[in-house]
């Protein structure tokens, strides 16, 4: 009999132009797990907000408190859980202003059997499956490649800014989310090779080990002038046979 556990991994850097202007890293992520499944989500806090790191650590709290609920109410609809987010979220910043805090946010929630993906704005999430074949980009982002400008969360809650998904976790080998201080250094084309690559180079490496040399790899990015706060985290099923 195979049974099967889910492990992860996840790392996060300051921007070289963030620490040389002595700002902080307006990137967050969570990663939190329950006897009935897991949470992971990160978020990209828009530069030219003054308060996007507080928006990017809410967004990624009110993903896991949204799980919760979600998962204790069985007649929602997934189609409602980017407002409950939304909601959330606006409670989580206190007393910023909305407008001052917009961040992107992108998450994956297991709850038992199923998945729900979701994504607000830029970066990237990848679903590995149990092949190449069944390998997919949650969403492309085509329509902002080449603008300054992202969907993001903020003062009025947008529906059709989200993408969300349902799938089975029989369909899932992997999950890879990262901002897009690293998803916009990647070509199209090969952001799923760099998603399956580093799951696997790194899914069997001793934890302090591991935690070394992503965080070297982001500091360390071998993209010439790159400026902007990196962030990666990675879920994946680890099986016992």
């Amino acid at each position: 009999m195979t049974t099967q556990n889910w492990k992860s991994w996840s790392s996060s850097v300051t921007g070289p132009l963030h620490l040389k202007n002595g700002q902080p890293n307006q990137d967050s992520y969570l990663v939190k797990k329950f006897q009935w499944g897991e949470v992971v989500a990160v978020a990209d806090g828009l530069g030219s907000k003054p308060n996007s790191n507080i928006g990017s650590k809410a967004a990624c709290q009110a993903v896991v408190e949204s799980a919760k609920i979600f998962r204790n109410s069985p007649n929602a609809n997934v189609k409602n859980l980017p407002r409950l987010i939304h909601s959330i979220w606006l409670m989580k910043i206190g007393q910023y202003e909305p407008k001052n805090c917009s961040t992107t946010c992108i998450f994956g929630i297991r709850i038992d059997e199923n998945f729900i993906l979701g994504q607000v704005g830029d970066g990237m999430l990848v679903v590995l499956g149990q092949s190449s074949k069944t390998d997919f980009i949650l969403h492309s982002g085509e329509n902002n490649s080449f603008s300054n400008l992202t969907n993001a969360l903020g003062q009025e809650f947008h529906n059709e800014y989200w993408v969300i998904k349902n799938i089975h976790v029989k369909h899932i080998t992997a999950l890879v989310l990262c901002t897009d201080g690293i998803a916009d250094d990647l070509l199209y084309d090969k952001r799923i090779d760099f998603a399956r690559e580093i799951w696997l180079n790194y899914a069997d490496v001793p934890i302090l080990s591991r935690k070394n040399e992503i965080q070297k790899m982001l500091t360390n990015w071998t993209v010439p002038f790159h400026t902007d706060d990196k962030t990666i985290v990675c879920l994946y099923q680890q099986h016992f046979g």
